[in-house]
């Protein structure tokens, strides 16, 4: 982006995502750190919260948050001289040992939850997060919420992590209808762990042999305390309905000297894993079929029709997209985007083929919504957009 806007005075970028707020702000936010037009995150995000939205509300989402302050200290240790490498496969591991909430959440009828843990970890290979730890569910007990803490286990010898570390708290309560339900969850980075950001990171400690003694963890252990602003839906929850003010959750660590990446349980899991989503293998053959129709002359085919000749003969699946365009044909509406159809065997079908606008030169609006694009490069001294300016919709 900086090389891009750098070679002349005319270049323009447009960053964008789904709402363009979220991830939009995570990357404006870095940028503006790196080029120099703000030294702080806090100051960053104050910048593009005033210039993107007008209610102030750009930048919402807590662990985003978070990485924008990691960014920053990641620029810190650049400029000191200091080893900064932030990928899955050369970040430093460290062993999770046990994860306590300090006050109960109110998930259940008597102000009580039935917590359980989830630990994910995005792959260097892929770039997604694959799920690597889950608790058994069925041996999840209940806590009342009047407990002042309950703590979470991990496997006795710790659960080895490294990079982008997603933690989820889920609700885990008993009976016929019971379902499993999200309480909190979190993004941490493992380089971040024992020397974190100024803020938005949590509290970091060595803790002291008596207190590991205590908990019946190794000596040398670690600790990392995130308040509830620091949480993921925690810290929405403003009114303290859910979560208490004084909410809480600890992880203990234990650092891995010279030890790097997440190793042999996340490289199974990848591996496991590697079955491509809903499309994408189908979308490198449409688009295999498309370049020889086109090599040998013949005209170029939709993916409409693409679904209802070759598609289904190597895809099954697919017969569900081509029977409920045969019954739109038979009741005269034509054949409709098929991002705007969602299918009987494969709900999320509908959403997942929205690429396929994009290789008919086709574009897609959320419904209501209106996509902005703020200006980059503003004066780095303002403190408010220009008079009479607008974002421009696109």
């Amino acid at each position: 982006i900086h090389s891009f806007l750098q070679s002349n005075n005319d270049t323009v970028i447009a960053v964008h995502c789904k709402a363009g707020k979220g991830r939009t702000g995570l990357i404006m936010v870095s940028y503006l750190l790196y080029g120099g037009l703000r030294t702080t995150a806090r100051s960053a995000r104050s910048f593009y919260d005033r210039m993107r939205t007008f209610d102030k509300k750009g930048l919402t989402i807590i662990s985003q948050i978070r990485y924008a302050h990691y960014f920053e200290e990641q620029l810190r240790r650049i400029k000191a001289g200091q080893s900064c490498s932030v990928t899955e496969k050369s970040s430093p591991a460290v062993s999770l040992r046990m994860i306590r909430l300090h006050t109960i959440p109110h998930f259940e009828r008597d102000g009580g939850c039935t917590p359980s843990l989830v630990v994910g970890v995005k792959a260097e290979y892929d770039h997604e997060e694959h799920e690597i730890y889950h608790s058994d569910s069925q041996k999840a007990l209940h806590v009342k919420g009047s407990d002042p803490k309950v703590d979470l286990h991990l496997p006795a010898e710790g659960f080895r992590v490294a990079g982008d570390v997603h933690i989820i708290i889920l609700n885990d309560s008993h009976g016929i209808l019971a379902k499993s339900a999200k309480i909190c969850h979190f993004w941490v980075h493992s380089s971040f762990l024992q020397q974190t950001p100024s803020e938005m990171g949590g509290k970091s400690r060595q803790m002291s042999v008596d207190e590991c003694r205590q908990h019946n963890l190794p000596g040398g252990t670690w600790s990392l305390l995130l308040e509830k602003h620091e949480i993921d839906m925690a810290a929405q929850d403003r009114k303290h309905a859910r979560f208490d003010s004084d909410f809480k959750i600890e992880l203990f660590f234990m650092p891995m000297p010279h030890e790097h990446g997440t190793g042999e349980v996340l490289d199974k899991r990848v591996e496991a894993d590697q079955k491509p989503r809903a499309l994408y293998a189908e979308k490198e053959d449409f688009e295999r079929f498309s370049q020889e129709r086109i090599m040998l002359g013949h005209a170029p085919v939709s993916f409409e029709n693409w679904v209802m000749n070759e598609g289904c003969q190597n895809y099954p699946f697919l017969k569900d997209v081509h029977r409920n365009m045969n019954r739109s044909n038979s009741r005269g509406e034509g054949v409709s985007s098929p991002s705007s159809r969602k299918t009987k065997a494969n709900p999320g079908l509908g959403a997942d083929l929205a690429f396929d606008n994009r290789l008919q030169g086709e574009s897609e609006d959320i419904p209501g919504s209106k996509r902005v694009v703020t200006p980059i490069l503003e004066d780095a001294g303002s403190t408010s957009p220009a008079s009479g300016s607008t974002p421009a919709v696109v």
